[in-house]
């Protein structure tokens, strides 16, 4: 296990709970792989970094509390243009296959609410894989029109 393992295991763990304890979560958070003090070891690890990203304070040897829920807490991620459009692009894609003009994406402005479209249309794939096919075929009838236009 990795820290970064570790840290997205905690991550899932506090967005339920207010505290950690090694003694008593640790066991039954993280599956024993291995070493159980070199797991434990890595996972302090993670918990320190989120001490200095002041998610978490120590209170104790083994025991750590946030320092608010995790939904409160913000984070600023900067993406380049070739992104910024593919997010845009694919969900434009999809709200104009459903006439949706209030969830358009500005590529020029990607907003909170663009990534939850873009999980929602995750968790939508997830329950219905034909959507990527329904998406591709838009595509190929695109790139059909493009040849015809090219042939004139």
């Amino acid at each position: 296990m990795t820290i970064s393992d570790a840290q997205t295991t905690l991550f899932s763990f506090f967005l339920k709970n207010d505290t950690f304890s090694l003694k008593d979560d640790f066991s039954r958070t993280f599956l024993p792989i291995g070493d159980e003090n070199v797991l434990k070891k890595i996972v302090e690890k993670a918990l320190d970094e989120y001490e200095k990203n002041a998610l978490v304070t120590r209170l104790s040897d083994t025991h750590w509390v946030l320092t608010k829920p995790l939904h409160q807490f913000n984070q600023a991620i900067q993406i380049d243009g070739n992104i910024a459009n593919a997010i845009s692009e694919l969900l434009n894609k999809y709200c104009e296959k459903y006439n949706d003009t209030y969830n358009l994406c500005n590529p020029l402005n990607i907003i909170e609410r663009d990534l939850v479209n873009l999980l929602k249309i995750i968790d939508q794939y997830e329950q219905d894989p034909s959507i990527e096919d329904e998406l591709d075929d838009e595509d190929d009838e695109d790139e059909d029109d493009e040849d015809e236009d090219d042939d004139e």
